[in-house]
């Protein structure tokens, strides 16, 4: 399968369990009705931008919507466990000693339970 195809499968998919129309979801991306039902046919593919912009607007995860060519298992289980996306959200916020703080709380939790 093509990745255009592939991406516009999985745009669908998303897009009707948000239960929107393709006019609602163009509409939001500033888009003709036809221009988003080539992408999910898959005819075009989307851009960076409104790659960047659909997750918001269709209520799911990026990964969600990229080939699974080009997103690991890893990414797709960061994206979809909460508390590893409350870790990350956090881990932004800490400065360089911080972070070193804390991973060496992780490798002594870690070396403890073997």
């Amino acid at each position: 399968m093509s990745i255009a195809k592939e991406v516009g499968r999985k745009l669908r998919k998303a897009r009707l369990r948000a239960d929107l129309s393709q006019q609602d979801v163009a509409d939001r991306l500033k888009l003709a009705k036809v221009t988003y039902g080539n992408m999910e046919r898959g005819t075009s593919l989307a851009s960076l931008e409104h790659l960047v912009k659909l997750p918001s607007i269709l209520g799911c995860k990026i990964v969600e919507l990229l080939p699974d060519s080009v997103v690991t298992p890893e990414d797709r289980q960061r994206a979809a466990d909460p508390r590893l996306q409350e870790i990350e959200q956090l881990w932004n916020k800490l400065d360089d000693d911080e972070k070193d703080l804390a991973l060496d709380q992780v490798k002594i939790l870690a070396k403890r339970r073997g």
